[in-house]
């Protein structure tokens, strides 16, 4: 009934999206009866009468082309992309998109148009001005159309014809693919802004953060900057994962593809360590100089300025988020942070980085960070020998040399090479990015255990946005345990060089202290939840502990 009623739509709409959302949730919970979604989602569906991937790109039946680019478009298209992720997580369901060609109407139709047209500056992150900011709904749209693709190659990879569709996507994109990754790298910088933009935060309905000094505001170039996409933002580090999940996938048959796209296999190869090298250096700062973290990634539209407003608790006398910044799992979080404090008494800058998760702009960053962090470690594990030249073998916390200048955007028509070097990734970028990885895991731990432990009412009555977030603490937990296995992979891999005997005695020492840094399940958690994370802990310390016994056995 709900199908029949979308294709009477025949156009986009409230109800046609709401139609959308229902079916998605019914793929999600129906099990896949042979011949009954097949029946339902056939090619008249997606293309024809209502035409569901016309939506994607705004090309709308029936609507003028003035009319396209409007607001209500662009949600049309991100409730189509989300019945269409739907479906792509079953393996029937990938197996029906891929053969209505959806990858090939992803680089070949509408959207395409729109995110690689020069008139619209290559897709702004952000639009409008003031406190009508907010991200490019076609831009979300684009995000969503990168989700789609990486879902789809997660059931399809076994197929040789949807991976050479998805080397043809990443090498119709490459562009873009380079500039996003090229903005990242240049995580570094620190604001422009002169010390008399700063104030204290304490104030009602100011934009800042939970502890420390906090912009008041960027200036004009800086907002412009972000909105075509010049510096690091939220939205481009959102780009920059789906981005990654997908070379993940590309990087697993690099010696089958690279010979026959060489520019795309040295983004691959040369841009992914940077990216390394500039994540563990934001990260660094992250745990050290919470003002300095705050600087290079303030928030740009007003929903995120919002989201990371404080004011102050009459009661405590500290700083609290506001009702658009508070997290469903805000006390929990209260609960790790107060059961962490004993360790952090005399570290005040540990107990402020913390306290920036009780912000739902900060959450969002942090998880970003970390899961792009994750995604290229992976890459540099899946390449092999291919990335050796670009990981610097020396135990140097940022082996790339000196820090430099972005350079112009004409490096993503240009050899990576011939642009000049960034914070590079080195033997101690890797132990430092594990680091970065093990003291969040312990946070993320903390308020995992203290989820599982609260019985109150308030439970009770979020219900299934509770679980959601819980669910996401989780995946959160094993990505960052991961992390750390990747880390130990390539440790233990590069420490066969000679060129680096000292450096392992060092290093050796490092990995004993990381090992022992991941908090242990509590007491009291002998729950089904506590005895996984005791396994998946045992797992990662396994691989940390066959790293240094390979750097043992190169000594």
């Amino acid at each position: 009934a709900v199908g029949n009623c979308m294709r009477e739509q025949r156009a986009g709409g409230l109800v046609a999206r709401k139609c959308c959302a229902i079916l998605a949730l019914l793929v999600r919970m129906c099990p896949w009866t042979e011949g009954h979604w097949e029946a339902l989602l056939d090619h008249t569906f997606w293309t024809h009468a209502p035409g569901v991937l016309r939506w994607v790109g705004g090309d709308i039946e029936g609507m003028p082309e003035q009319v396209q680019g409007h607001k209500e478009a662009g949600l049309d298209a991100i409730a189509a992309l989300q019945l269409i992720v739907e479906v792509a997580k079953r393996e029937q369901g990938a197996q029906l998109l891929n053969s209505n060609s959806i990858m090939t109407f992803l680089r070949q139709g509408r959207l395409h148009t729109r995110v690689t047209r020069h008139d619209a500056h290559q897709l702004r992150y952000y639009v409008a001005s003031g406190a009508a900011r907010h991200r490019n709904r076609w831009h979300q749209v684009w995000c969503h159309a990168l989700q789609t693709s990486h879902v789809l190659t997660v059931q399809l990879s076994h197929l040789d014809s949807h991976m050479s569709e998805l080397v043809a996507f990443a090498v119709t994109y490459t562009d873009r693919l380079t500039r996003v990754l090229t903005v990242t790298c240049d995580l570094y910088r620190d604001s422009s802004l002169s010390a008399d933009a700063y104030t204290t935060h304490g104030e009602q309905g100011s934009g800042g953060f939970v502890a420390g000094m906090r912009p008041q505001g960027l200036t004009q170039n800086e907002l412009i900057d972000a909105e075509l996409g010049r510096v690091p933002s939220l939205a481009v580090l959102e780009e920059a994962r789906q981005w990654s999940a997908l070379l993940l996938r590309l990087a697993h048959r690099l010696s089958v593809w690279a010979p026959h796209v060489p520019h795309l296999s040295r983004v691959v190869v040369e841009l992914v360590p940077e990216v390394v090298g500039s994540l563990t250096y934001i990260l660094n700062l992250w745990g050290s100089d919470t003002s300095a973290f705050e600087r290079r990634l303030p928030p740009v539209s007003e929903q995120e300025k919002q989201q990371a407003r404080t004011v102050c608790d009459p009661s405590t006398s500290e700083q609290r988020p506001c009702d658009h910044a508070v997290s469903v799992l805000d006390l929990p979080i209260q609960a790790a942070i107060r059961q962490l404090a004993t360790s952090f008494a005399k570290d005040s800058r540990s107990r402020s980085k913390l306290q920036h998760q009780r912000c739902l702009y900060n959450q969002r960053l942090l998880d970003t960070l970390f899961s792009l962090l994750h995604n290229c470690l992976r890459i540099l594990c899946a390449c092999g020998e291919q990335v050796r030249p670009h990981i610097e073998r020396s135990m140097s916390r940022w082996g790339a040399g000196a820090i430099t200048s972005l350079p112009d955007w004409q490096v993503a028509h240009t050899s990576i090479s011939s642009g000049p070097r960034r914070v590079g990734c080195s033997l101690g970028t890797i132990v430092a990015s594990a680091e970065a990885a093990v003291s969040y895991l312990s946070f993320v731990s903390h308020v995992e255990w203290a989820c599982e432990n609260d019985t109150s009412d308030a439970v009770k009555v979020r219900g299934g946005q509770w679980q959601e977030e819980v669910g996401a603490l989780q995946h959160r937990r094993a990505m960052l345990l991961r992390l750390v296995e990747c880390a130990g992979l390539l440790l233990g891999r590069f420490a066969g060089d000679v060129d680096v005997r000292d450096a392992c005695r060092d290093l050796v020492i490092r990995l004993k202290s990381t090992c022992t840094t991941p908090p242990s399940p509590q007491a009291g958690g002998g729950s089904k939840g506590g005895k996984q994370r005791e396994v998946d802990l045992e797992r990662t310390l396994l691989m940390l502990r066959t790293a240094m016994r390979t750097i043992f056995e190169t000594l």
